[in-house]
């Protein structure tokens, strides 16, 4: 199996038809964004962030990102507005179903339209090996369990499906 990247390029909280996935947003002068929190700070700001290649404009902060975040950029832009200024502030939880009501969170979409999914209920193990051995997926940490944490990996969009499978069997995923 090839080597998951540190990074994925093109990585979005929007899939290219527009649809929000998992992420906090928010509309300020009239565009929408992610927002890295739907509480205010201290100050009474909010920050919107981008996970574009360059910054949105020079009053941004950009971080380099920990190579090991799963679904990441290598960068992320902040700017802090006032709250009073961001509306249509909301939480979108975007899941999905890979078959036997096996539940997984959608979190991103790459440029070549992968889907990064984390396994958002108790499976048994068996599945999640199967996530791992047949999509790559992997563990948030080496040191526990496999029945006692998530995995989390990349899927394509459109359905796979095996012909010579029954329906209970077949691979896919339905938003």
């Amino acid at each position: 199996m090839e080597e998951e990247p540190s990074f994925v390029p093109g990585v979005s909280r929007w899939r290219a038809d527009g649809t929000r996935l998992t992420a906090d947003f928010g509309t300020w002068r009239g565009q929408e964004y992610e927002l890295l929190s739907r509480r205010r700070d201290a100050e009474g700001t909010l920050c919107l962030l981008s996970r574009a290649d360059k910054a949105p404009g020079p009053d941004w902060r950009t971080r380099k990102m920990h190579p090991n975040n799963f679904a990441e950029t290598p960068y992320r832009h902040f700017l802090d507005v006032p709250a009073a200024e961001v509306t249509n502030i909301l939480r979108v939880e975007t899941t999905g179903e890979l078959g036997r009501n096996r539940k997984v969170q959608i979190l991103a979409e790459d440029a070549a339209g992968r889907l990064a999914v984390m396994q958002s209920s108790l499976w048994d193990e068996s599945d999640q090996r199967r996530l791992i051995t047949s999509y790559g997926f992997r563990p948030f940490s080496d040191s526990e369990p496999l029945s006692h944490q998530s995995v989390a990996g990349w899927i394509p969009a459109e359905p796979e499906r095996n012909p010579d499978a029954g329906q209970q069997d077949r691979e896919f995923l339905t938003p």
